[in-house]
């Protein structure tokens, strides 16, 4: 499902292809479930930095939780709430898992 999801996303109809992408895809656009790092975002610096303190920062690894208002998302055993505007302008490398891993 996550992987339909991702093809979707990228324009793609070959679930396989979800890997290769080629660009990053905002968290506000990844399925409830999915996992994906934190690869940048278009906020200001001191918005930046209020993730950093709540633990989400460039590179973390990423779980959806539920998406909405709030989106939330589950990084180092935490989980925060983040608002869709902010969830829109931040940046991810969606992690395609295994069929066994899944």
């Amino acid at each position: 499902m996550i992987r339909r999801a991702l093809a979707r996303l990228s324009g793609g109809s070959d679930p396989s292809s979800a890997a290769g992408m080629g660009g990053p895809i905002a968290l506000s656009d990844l399925p409830a479930g999915s996992e994906a790092t934190l690869s940048g975002g278009l906020l200001p610096a001191d918005e930046m930095r209020l993730l950093e303190a709540m633990g989400i920062s460039d590179r973390s690894l990423l779980r959806v939780c539920r998406q909405g208002e709030p989106c939330i998302v589950e990084s180092r055993n935490v989980r925060v709430g983040i608002s869709r505007a902010v969830a829109r302008r931040l940046h991810t490398e969606p992690r395609v898992l295994s069929p066994k891993s899944a």
